[in-house]
């Protein structure tokens, strides 16, 4: 009796494992890498404002050259969400303490003024405001200011780079075309618009699920020197025969 009991659960145990594997094979597999890119052109919102992004760029640091950029166009460019996420560039990694500043345009007091830790590694950083509790209000302008902070006891020698940020809130008509559209049509369809930060959070997202892809890498240097970074351009550009960066 308990023999036959045994079988029937060993039965039974056998079963469910085969119908979890078969669930598991339906699992669908990841999105595959785009042959080609689809063009992106960024448009700058029409809001007539001031300069955007200042300072950053290439000098001498600890002998050797730097380049510290904030990814952003030389306007305020526009987000569809409060709290954004907010990429910049550094080309080395350097013994240096870090800081990132958020103020809204005639505001007395940051919404953030915090250290951050050193990048590990060169290249793309990210500032998620989400994850640090950061949420911009609607139709202002904020700065968001990296600092590079050679000397605490000599802030005038911080390296600084800052560019400008408005979340306003996407048109009903815009929203509408979103909502069935695939990603390479989104990233279009916000460049198209002026918000910027969208287009290229979405855009660096692919790259990153993607990271061998010689065409969204081509598409996100293309958008980059659409808004005038050509030091940012000239470190990710590949150099013939190297691997893909």
């Amino acid at each position: 009796m308990k023999t036959t009991a045994f079988r029937i659960a060993a039965a039974a145990f056998a079963a469910g494992a085969a119908c979890a594997l078969a669930q598991a094979d339906k699992t669908p597999a990841p999105a595959p890498a785009p042959e080609r890119a689809a063009p992106i052109k960024y448009d700058p919102p029409k809001r007539g404002a001031p300069k955007g992004r200042v300072g950053g760029g290439t000098r001498g640091l600890e002998a050797r050259e730097l380049t510290l950029a904030v990814l952003a166009p030389d306007h305020a460019g526009l987000s569809s969400v409060a709290a954004p996420k907010l990429y910049w560039f550094l080309s080395r990694p350097i013994a240096s303490g870090f800081e990132v500043s958020v103020i809204e345009d005639g505001a007395a007091d940051a919404v953030l003024d915090r250290a951050i830790p050193a990048p590990a590694n060169a290249g793309i950083q990210v500032i998620d405001l989400d994850a640090l509790g950061v949420r911009l209000k609607p139709d202002r302008e904020y700065r968001w200011f990296v600092s590079a902070v050679a000397n605490p006891n000599a802030r005038s020698g911080d390296f600084v780079a800052s560019g400008k940020v408005i979340w306003q809130p996407l048109p009903a008509e815009l929203a509408a075309s979103l909502g069935a559209a695939n990603d390479d049509t989104r990233i279009a369809r916000y460049a198209q618009a002026g918000y910027w930060y969208d287009a290229y959070a979405r855009l660096r997202a692919a790259r990153e699920r993607h990271p061998d892809s010689a065409p969204l890498r081509d598409a996100e240097i293309d958008l980059l020197g659409q808004v005038g970074l050509p030091d940012v351009v000239r470190h990710l550009a590949p150099v013939p025969g190297s691997p893909i960066r």
